[in-house]
């Protein structure tokens, strides 16, 4: 038999003093443990300076361009340094990705997440920004001059895309060893500019609230752009929160998902129903393609 120790009408007339000890124990319980519970450094927000060493780095020395890799959306063209040869280099000096390295995980919930590769999506929304509507023009002519926020940007793909296309641009992501070691190597690589990384780019590790939370200053985007960030259903609300709060009353934001994720628990209509019960948002399927893993792009607006 179950006994929960809430304090009822009848106790207090009685003036039964062991239920309110016993509450008043489970409280200093509960507030001690949440007080010695660790915190994640992970999850600690953070804004990531490029390193001097970074910004001297020759990016484009011949020896590096012949080893870079290459995604062509149509007519625009992203360079990424080999990510193979980064984990294998970074493997046993940081403990995000050497865990997901011994455990052979792309995903490791609160350690890391996903970053350090190119996902199915990320391409699905490179050529859906680039693909002309009238033989002429396409939607990344509209970043021109824009405010891009790359959530879980990981590689950095289309946060890159953007500011080719005269975008200036927040790269999130949630570890902070991907941005130094992938993502600001791939966009110094691509723009071959420090002073464009320098005035264009700002650069954000952690957790999506922390992220929130951090950068309470009024800045909106135009565009918000994410891809493959829906699989755990837990962060669904941070994400429906980044939207409500970073997004411009005129702006879009596009998310790229799988219909399903199996084995994880996220999918594509559950996250859309949570998000319609806001009232203020509303959605369009902007692009479907269902060729082997079903795949999705939602644009969400402001009513």
């Amino acid at each position: 038999m179950f006994k929960f120790n809430f304090i009822t009408e009848e106790n207090d007339r009685d003036g039964s003093k062991a239920e309110e000890e016993k509450v008043a124990e489970t409280k200093t319980e509960i507030e001690t443990k949440t007080e010695s519970k660790p915190v994640n450094k992970h999850d600690e927000c953070h804004e990531i300076v490029p390193s001097k060493e970074q910004t001297e780095r020759d990016y484009f020395a011949p020896n590096l361009v012949a080893t870079l890799n290459s995604i062509t959306f149509h007519e625009h063209k992203v360079h990424h340094v080999s990510i193979e040869d980064i984990i294998e280099k970074l493997a046993g000096q940081f403990d995000d990705i050497s865990c997901a390295e011994e455990n052979h995980s792309d995903l490791i919930a609160g350690i890391y997440e996903g970053g350090a590769k190119v996902w199915e999506c990320t391409e699905t929304v490179g050529e859906y920004l680039t693909k002309t509507t009238d033989g002429t023009k396409c939607l990344i002519d509209d970043f021109r001059n824009s405010s891009v926020l790359d959530l879980g940007c990981g590689a950095g793909i289309l946060g890159i895309l953007a500011l080719q296309n005269g975008a200036s641009v927040h790269f999130q992501d949630y570890n902070k060893t991907v941005l130094e070691h992938i993502t600001i190597p791939n966009v110094l690589v691509n723009t071959k500019s420090v002073e464009k990384l320098q005035e264009r780019c700002r650069f954000y590790s952690g957790d999506w609230t922390n992220y929130a939370e951090k950068t309470e200053d009024g800045e909106k985007f135009d565009f918000i752009l994410t891809s493959e960030t829906i699989y755990n259903v837990q962060n669904y609300d941070k994400i429906i929160h980044i939207i409500k709060t970073k997004l411009k009353p005129t702006g879009v934001c596009y998310l790229a998902a799988k219909v399903h994720y199996f084995g994880v628990g996220g999918s594509l209509r559950q996250f859309e129903q949570i998000l319609l019960k806001e009232d203020i948002f509303e959605t369009e399927s902007a692009f479907k393609c269902n060729d082997n893993i079903g795949r999705e792009i939602l644009k969400i607006t402001f009513k």
